[in-house]
């Protein structure tokens, strides 16, 4: 595992570093540690929900919570109130006045489209 996640432990100090403002967090380049959690970890059954599984398990221990509530009768809502709180957070943004989806050139790919290769 530590060697399949090299790019992540250099690659988050480094994006953290970059963004980050300096009065919040000191300039840091240094590897991440990888920890193997054992204890009270739920299990993934369906493998569709990987990604979901993977963002709740991140925020918990970011957030140094449980991970009480997170298994595969909950997973639909916590996708749910994930969309919806992430659909919050670029409302501006998305909103169809704000993208130029009617603009000149623009145009609808086809997969009968010569263009695509």
């Amino acid at each position: 595992m530590a060697k399949q996640c090299m790019f992540l432990r250099l690659m988050i100090p480094a994006m953290m570093s970059a963004f980050v403002p300096i009065n919040i967090r000191k300039k840091s380049n240094a590897m991440l540690d990888v920890k193997k959690i054992t204890k009270k970890v739920p299990l993934n059954k369906d493998p569709g929900d990987c990604a979901i599984y993977t963002l709740k398990y991140i925020e918990c221990l970011a957030l140094g919570k449980s991970f009480d509530g997170l298994c595969d009768e909950n997973i639909n809502a916590i996708r749910v109130k994930l969309a919806a709180e992430l659909f919050d957070e670029v409302r501006e943004a998305a909103k169809p006045s704000n993208l130029d989806l009617c603009g000149v050139g623009f145009k609808i790919p086809s997969l009968m489209d010569e263009s695509i290769e």
